[in-house]
């Protein structure tokens, strides 16, 4: 029997993430993890969830406000109650977009609405939250010490500052029509489906409105905030000497790196990349990677959260009190 390439991709993905996550538990020193639970500073990170389930309210709002762009109208409850169950599955299914296909099947269940439809909202999502974390790892890249950036280096110091300025680019390239791009098909000797592609692209971002273009970049920026606060709370409780300022500039390289789909949902790379940054600048990996390993808890629990709250639902769905209406189409 022939094995897919998906599969194989899959078994290296997961080989990878195995690899790294074993490598990073071999820094951890174990003595360190036992004083922080003898001392009570874990009972201190109970508002790390709150805080996310925030941001994710946030994101939540971002979605729906693109859904009604897209004439596909849900409350704010069924947003966020979707995006919280999409970020449960997230964490279990393997890569990144696995709670992404979770909360279309969801969405298109409750709405009727086609699955393209909600998907498009999806993407756009996505690439604003990309947009989001670009630019405050630029904030961040420009107010970060001199004597911090000169230990790191300007080549890393320009990563978020260049994601910035290609989304720019695309961006502008949009706005001066579909001529051009519309040809980058045959120029990369693809099929014309490519370039069919891409001007769907431009009619659809011409049409997008500016001013829930910026509420949607705002609400991104806000979300990423709300998750680069708790990696800096959670730094301060393991009393990680490191300023704000960096946080801004290290937890958005962190997420773009998960954008490689190189292993299993970003486990171990997202991991591995956050102690390189923070190995640059003299911080122990001991500490590094416990700090990495508390924050991706900190998902497990709103994860776990979500899951328990999606499978009571289930439950009343079954007995008939469903706080959910009957399906409807929205086209």
């Amino acid at each position: 029997m022939r094995i897919s390439r998906t599969v194989w991709i899959r078994v290296f993905q997961a080989i990878l993430s195995v690899s790294l996550l074993y490598y990073l538990v071999q820094l951890i020193e174990w003595n360190s993890v036992r004083m922080l639970v003898e001392s009570g500073v874990i009972h201190e990170m109970w508002s790390g969830p709150v805080v996310l389930l925030i941001g994710l309210s946030l994101a939540a709002e971002r979605w729906r406000m693109i859904l009604q762009f897209f004439r596909v109208k849900i409350s704010r409850f069924d947003a966020f109650y979707f995006y919280l169950t999409g970020t449960s599955y997230g964490v279990a299914l393997p890569g990144v977009l696995g709670g992404d296909v979770v909360r279309i099947a969801m969405c298109q269940s409750k709405t009727g609405a086609a699955t393209t439809a909600i998907l498009t909202t999806v993407i756009i999502e996505r690439g604003f939250g990309l947009f989001g974390v670009a630019i405050i790892g630029a904030i961040g890249a420009l107010a970060i010490s001199s004597s911090l950036g000169h230990e790191v280096g300007n080549h890393v110091l320009l990563i978020s500052p260049a994601v910035v300025a290609g989304i720019l680019l695309v961006l502008l390239a949009t706005l001066l029509g579909t001529s051009h791009l519309g040809r980058l098909g045959s120029v990369a000797g693809y099929s014309t489906k490519v370039g069919a592609i891409v001007r769907q692209f431009v009619v659809l971002m011409k049409s997008f409105p500016i001013s829930l273009a910026l509420k949607t970049l705002l609400l991104s920026t806000a979300f990423q905030a709300s998750e680069i606060w708790i990696f800096y709370y959670f730094g301060s409780l393991l009393q990680i000497d490191v300023p704000i300022s960096f946080y801004l500039f290290v937890v958005p390289l962190v997420y773009l790196s998960t954008v490689l789909p190189i292993s299993l949902g970003g486990v171990g790379v997202r991991e591995g990349v956050l102690v390189w940054l923070f190995a640059m600048i003299g911080t122990p990996a001991s500490d590094a990677v416990l700090l990495a390993f508390l924050v991706y808890l900190n998902r497990i629990v709103v994860a776990v959260l979500g899951g328990c709250v999606h499978f009571t639902m289930v439950f009343v769905k079954g007995r008939g009190t469903s706080p959910f209406k009957e399906k409807k189409n929205t086209q």
